[in-house]
């Protein structure tokens, strides 16, 4: 999630702990707060706040909030020169 106002948030999955953003689909320089989603398997039925008395399902987070809507990891980032960025995760 860009800090900056003028960043580019931006998006990658995780497959077998390598992940990859092409330069085009950002982020821009600057500050960027890190979150990490897991979602489960296993969706649940909840109310659908879009259309009063209808469900939908969601497939509930998995990881621990500060790895996500509450992460505290921030990274600065300069496409012009191109950096590797690795996190260590730990799971209780």
């Amino acid at each position: 999630m860009a800090l900056d106002p003028n960043g580019m948030n931006a998006a990658a999955t995780i497959n077998d702990g390598h992940y990859a953003v092409p330069p085009e689909q950002g982020p821009t320089k600057g500050k960027y707060r890190v979150e990490f989603n897991v979602p489960s398997a296993q969706k649940r039925r909840v109310p659908n706040d879009d259309a009063p008395g209808e469900f939908r399902e969601e497939a509930p987070e998995t990881l621990p909030l500060k790895y996500n809507t509450q992460s505290t990891i921030v990274q600065e980032v300069d496409p012009d020169k191109p950096q590797i960025f690795d996190f260590s995760l730990t799971v209780p």
